[in-house]
């Protein structure tokens, strides 16, 4: 049973306002439907109150997150925005993208940062997720069936949903692979029935990733284990392989009967799953770019500049950046600085995920790294992507424990 009383929200408001940064933009949308069926229109009254909440939860989790600020984290804040004085030099420089990406960047990503980084309750965080996966669902299922806010594309795809659905899909997805839970089953086939229905790719590879990326990596010191599930799921491929045209086939008629995307089905029945020349196209021109700025690069965001200038439009609405957080990085920073950063960040996601002994900072870095990071190699930009943030800060609370001696937490 699920309790959470006022003292809870107290000590922890930092830790449910992670949570809720999450999800904020759902619950929005549901709280500001339930009260214009309660009470009518209300002039944005709801709308008010709603992030009020949220403003109460940040003054209550001010002096946590002041506490839990280092030198290294105001080192990584001046590296990001001179990084971006530097790229506003430029004559690439877009001031009107820059309006629009660093907004995001600075009123959520940002906070989203500093907030992940006071976390010290593993375990709170740990419960908080759980239940954040449950209101997810139940908040896109309302928003969608419900007071129809959201609609399900029949005709094309819809990205946005996709990715919102990957979020409570992830975090379920690590609950029942650490301890088989049903609810925990349940919600996470619900999530991947809606990822599939939505029509992304990338959101589906992620989380099938997350579950392959768990077996293999989590259970390392048990090899019994290991081997029984990497041969489970061998196996299970096996089957599906084997049936995929009947199972296609059964799906495609049961959303053609829902009236949802069967993009996904489509191109899996036409052989063309793994086929994404707008992507390809992407990664093809962010290297010829890369070999004319190898050293320097080309700063942040005037890469998207170049990439708009080069790649044709086509009639597939995609943004106009890398799709590869790796090449990302090289491309805005240069080879040498870009390699750099790529190798610290791996090398602070490796001390988390294998040299640690706390189990729930491991669970909940598998849940970040399946919502934050994985995404970037798909979709989406590190500079927005507020879970990508959110992966940092985590990594720099950890590297910040470990450097000042508290050491049992490490092998």
């Amino acid at each position: 049973m699920i309790k959470i009383s006022v003292r809870d929200i107290n000590e922890n408001s930092n830790t449910i306002l992670c949570c809720a940064f999450l999800c904020h933009s759902q619950l929005q949308i549901t709280f500001s439907n339930a009260i214009m069926k309660i009470v009518g229109y209300t002039r944005g009254l709801d709308k008010i109150l709603f992030n009020g909440i949220l403003v109460v939860l940040v003054f209550l989790s001010l002096k946590k997150i002041g506490e839990a600020i280092k030198k290294e984290h105001l080192i990584f804040t001046y590296f990001f925005f001179i990084s971006i004085v530097l790229s506003a030099i430029s004559p690439l420089f877009n001031w009107e993208m820059a309006k629009t990406v660093y907004s995001e960047t600075i009123l959520k990503c940002f906070p989203a940062f500093y907030i992940a980084n006071s976390i010290d309750n593993m375990e709170k965080l740990k419960k908080y997720l759980g239940i954040t996966s449950y209101i997810f669902n139940v908040s896109l299922f309302v928003n969608i069936f419900v007071f129809h806010a959201q609609e399900l594309a029949s005709g094309t795809y819809s990205q946005y949903l996709a990715y919102q659905f990957l979020i409570p899909a992830v975090i379920s997805a690590v609950f029942f692979m650490n301890k088989f839970h049903l609810l925990h089953f349940i919600n996470f086939c619900f999530a991947e029935i809606m990822v599939l229905s939505c029509g992304a790719r990338g959101a589906l590879f992620c989380s099938i990733l997350i579950l392959v990326f768990y077996i293999i990596f989590r259970k390392r010191n048990n090899i019994k284990n290991k081997v029984f599930s990497i041969g489970t799921i061998m196996v299970l491929g096996i089957l599906i392989i084997k049936n995929m045209m009947n199972i296609v086939t059964w799906l495609l008629n049961l959303f053609y009967k829902w009236n949802v995307s069967v993009r996904v089905l489509d191109k899996i029945a036409s052989s063309s799953f793994f086929e994404d020349n707008a992507r390809a196209s992407l990664v093809k021109y962010s290297f010829d770019i890369l070999a004319e700025h190898y050293f320097f690069g080309v700063g942040c965001l005037n890469d998207r500049v170049l990439l708009k200038n080069r790649i044709s439009i086509g009639d597939q609405a995609i943004g106009w950046y890398p799709h590869n957080f790796f090449v990302e990085l090289i491309l805005q920073f240069g080879i040498v600085l870009g390699v750099i950063l790529i190798l610290l960040f791996l090398y602070s996601l490796r001390e988390i995920l294998f040299d640690h002994n706390d189990e729930d900072m491991i669970f909940i870095a598998y849940i970040f790294c399946g919502i934050g990071l994985f995404p970037l190699f798909f979709s989406g930009s590190y500079i927005a992507s507020t879970e990508f943030f959110m992966l940092l800060g985590f990594c720099f609370h950890c590297f910040c424990r470990k450097k000042e001696g508290k050491n049992e937490y490490y092998t």
